[in-house]
């Protein structure tokens, strides 16, 4: 009897502990459904003031969110009750129908989105309604490898999105499966906001866009969107936003995302298709973030540098007149050529870029395989009849480039091509690329 009475104890200790537990358990995910309705995925005040003054600080890291962090929130349930709970508060998020999801699709142009897969390109059009309608959406998918990617992409698809950077999101899950993502955009800028900054950018925009007739050859296009934004722009880390194209328009400065931005946004409405790409570029404290575009020119893809296009920012210690000069040397190159001082990200969405035939060099006649004083001495003139206040070529190899560096600075015949009452003479030369720059 005295053993039947300790097994009993036993038994009723044991089911008081499993009670205990239940309701600990059952509290800790009510607190959890509790908290889910307020802002998916909420850091910390500290963390989020860290994270978007590392973004503020960084260059295109900022316009596109690359390497930027993305916030994920777990919502766990493990009864029928909370799992009702979780369906209801997943329903607050919109759900696209595909009806929408077609109606959206039918206004992408961008180059990226026509690259995805159709899980891919369904999950860009869920974060874009959200984008555009500052609000949560279900995703239609629970597959969370690939988010941040297609969020990029997307970005790099709409530069006139540059209020938003970053993104958070919400993970229901009954056990071990995943129910549902409920996607959430991080925005930079209110509305109201964003409506009169593109109004005021819209008037910048027509203007430049009067400027070049619309029967324009693409690669005269290029050239002009070049040239207009490298004479009225100043490369400057210090202005506020960067990296936008409104940026670059109202206030006349930025970086290399605000260039890439705002030549895709003129080149595409000039009818040149145009995606800019992200990665790192060479510069004198070794690779940083950088952006450039790729374009499509007479069927063509190449790759174009309007940042280092600007005389003023690849020189900028330079001690004369730089006005009205571009420096070609990122001029709508191949893939082979941009890698000598670029690295590409997401380069699996991205073409081989093999044609040559509208490089500047190549198409204006100063692509030099052979020694030949004349032959420059006619394209000299042809500069100046075209109000160039200098000439830019480049040679096929060192030996080349060698002959022609000795005639000019060695021997001095730069001063055949300046003012002949000029005393000095200024020039620009590049043994890596086997380019040569002289100002008349």
């Amino acid at each position: 009897m005295k053993k039947h009475t300790i097994k009993t104890i036993n038994v009723l200790l044991f089911l008081t502990i499993l009670v205990i537990l239940g309701l600990s358990i059952r509290k800790k995910v009510t607190d959890l459904s509790e908290t889910e309705t307020e802002m998916a995925t909420e850091p910390s005040p500290d963390l989020l003031s860290d994270a978007l003054k590392a973004m503020q600080e960084d260059d295109i890291k900022t316009a596109v969110g690359k390497k930027s962090q993305t916030w994920a929130k777990d919502v766990k349930v493990s009864s029928s009750e909370e799992t009702a709970e979780a369906s209801d508060a997943s329903k607050n998020a919109k759900q696209l129908s595909e009806e929408e999801r077609l109606s959206l699709a039918g206004v992408q142009n961008g180059y990226y989105f026509k690259q995805l897969d159709q899980i891919q390109k369904a999950v860009y059009l869920d974060m874009y309604y959200a984008l555009l309608n500052r609000c949560e959406v279900s995703l239609s998918t629970v597959n969370e490898a690939g988010l941040e990617e297609v969020f990029q992409l997307l970005l790099l698809d709409h530069p006139e999105v540059d209020y938003s950077n970053n993104f958070s999101y919400v993970r229901y899950s009954l056990g071990a499966k995943v129910t549902d993502l409920v996607f959430s955009p991080t925005f930079l800028k209110d509305a109201q906001t964003v409506s009169e900054e593109a109004a005021r950018a819209e008037g910048e925009l027509e203007a430049i866009l009067s400027g070049i007739s619309p029967q324009a050859s693409d690669y005269e296009k290029v050239k002009y969107v070049t040239r207009a934004i490298a004479e009225s722009v100043t490369y400057d880390k210090n202005v506020e936003n960067p990296n936008s194209y409104v940026t670059l328009l109202t206030e006349k400065r930025g970086t290399c995302g605000g260039y890439s931005a705002l030549a895709q946004i003129l080149l595409n409405r000039l009818g040149v298709e145009t995606t800019t790409v992200v990665g790192d570029a060479k510069g004198v404290r070794g690779f940083e973030g950088h952006a450039w575009n790729l374009v499509k020119v007479d069927g063509e893809y190449y790759h174009h540098d309007v940042t280092w296009c600007d005389m003023e920012f690849s020189e900028s210690d330079l001690a004369y007149d730089t006005e009205f000069t571009l420096n070609y040397a990122c001029f709508l190159l191949t893939t082979e050529k941009i890698r000598q001082d670029h690295r590409i990200d997401y380069e699996n969405y991205l073409p081989v870029c093999v044609s040559t035939m509208d490089n500047y060099y190549v198409r204006e006649g100063l692509y030099f395989s052979d020694f030949s004083p004349e032959l420059l001495a006619g394209r000299v003139e042809e500069k100046k009849k075209e109000g160039e206040n200098g000439i830019q070529f480049i040679c096929s190899d060192y030996d080349v480039y060698a002959q022609y560096y000795n005639y000019l600075f060695e021997e001095q015949h730069i001063f055949d091509y300046t003012d002949p009452f000029t005393t000095s003479a200024h020039y620009m030369a590049d043994n890596e690329r086997f380019l040569i720059q002289i100002w008349f």
